[in-house]
């Protein structure tokens, strides 16, 4: 009897961790279905956020092409209304002489009859395009018109002027020495 005792109560105490365990089993499998769902859910929405940033970047795409044509079409509106301006002051294009720009070289002038200036452009037309600037002056040779900005003892007050010039949005201008009034020298 006592055996049997024994035996009786090991077998409620194994019947008692059972039970414990199909309780644990049972909040488990409970918590498994709950995540379950919810990473359902969060796939789901993970598919819907995939799909809005496919169609946001398709946006973007069709933005950035529609951007590249309005800076095309800017572009082709800018020279127009350049060509324009040069047919309202009698310039044409194929009369203007382009010259690239050269680095200076600062020198104080040591003679007395020379003088630093800067040399705007050179036309085959007269035109207006500096009526604004109040110290230009022109020498006309063989119809060829040579605009020149200001005279200046000092190669460093020329510089200072260039640089405000360039600042003002002159383009292909530079300095040079003139000794006299028939001989220029770059």
């Amino acid at each position: 009897t006592e055996s049997t005792n024994l035996n009786e109560q090991k077998n409620k105490s194994l019947k008692s961790q059972i039970t414990n365990l199909e309780i644990k089993n049972d909040k488990l499998n409970f918590i498994i279905r709950k995540n379950s769902i919810d990473l359902l859910k969060f796939k789901d929405e993970n598919i819907k956020n995939k799909e809005n940033i496919s169609q946001l970047s398709l946006l973007i795409d069709l933005k950035n092409i529609e951007i590249s044509k309005q800076i095309k079409k800017n572009n082709y509106l800018k020279e127009i209304f350049v060509y324009k301006d040069f047919e309202l002051n009698g310039v044409t294009p194929s009369t203007l002489i382009i010259k690239e720009e050269k680095p200076y070289i600062t020198i104080e002038i040591t003679s007395i009859d020379s003088s630093y200036t800067i040399q705007m452009g050179v036309f085959t037309n007269p035109i207006s395009n500096f009526k604004l600037l109040d110290k230009i002056w022109v020498e006309k040779s063989n119809e060829i018109y040579t605009f020149y900005y200001g005279e200046f003892k000092k190669a460093n007050d020329a510089v200072e002027m260039l640089n405000r010039l360039r600042q003002l949005g002159y383009k292909n201008i530079h300095i040079i020495k003139k000794k006299n009034k028939n001989h220029v020298t770059k």
